[in-house]
């Protein structure tokens, strides 16, 4: 599928999601996936469309390579660069769903230690994104890209164990065949 026509499909689904969970106008919606700062009259809305994409659940009963999971990935990791610049607030509701307290320590050290964008994907992947497929070698593919989407913004230290990289989520329920 064409990026424009994936871009155009991720656009709507989203500006029609938080349009029901928050009511907000869907014409200012738009701007949230648009080039550009956040429009000022989204300032008091911010935390509201956080709260939104905290717990959006996006599936592709036909995934493919993954092309329309990948791209709401984006268009999320896009909004909330605008919403939530720091990724405090993000890093933070992301902590607040793991029971154990080992895993939330060990989370919240390597977050600390990660840049914004790469606290907002492993949110994103982890707990928003999923896709079906009937041919495996799709479902691979689509665990892959998410894979790679995460390593391109993990930060490298040559002067830590294994470089500073953690292991990457599991998928295997994320994407399945």
């Amino acid at each position: 599928t064409p990026r424009e026509i994936v871009d155009y499909m991720v656009v709507e689904s989203l500006v029609a999601y938080l349009h029901i969970k928050t009511n907000i106008n869907e014409a200012l919606l738009h701007t949230l996936f648009g080039e550009g700062d956040l429009d000022p009259e989204l300032d008091d809305c911010k935390s509201a469309l956080i709260d939104a994409f905290d717990v959006v659940k996006i599936l592709d009963p036909a995934c493919g390579s993954g092309a329309f999971p990948l791209g709401a990935l984006h268009k999320i990791n896009l909004a909330l660069q605008k919403l939530d610049p720091d990724a405090e607030v993000w890093k933070e509701k992301q902590l607040a769903k793991i029971e154990n307290v080992a895993y939330r320590k060990a989370l919240k050290h390597k977050l600390d230690k990660s840049n914004v964008d790469y606290v907002r994907k492993i949110g994103i992947i982890q707990h928003s994104i999923y896709g079906v497929d009937i041919q495996p070698i799709a479902t691979e593919i689509s665990k892959l890209r998410s894979f790679l989407s995460l390593v391109v913004d993990e930060n490298i230290d040559d002067n830590a164990e294994n470089r500073g990289i953690y292991p990457l989520p599991n998928l295997e329920f994320k994407f399945i065949t």
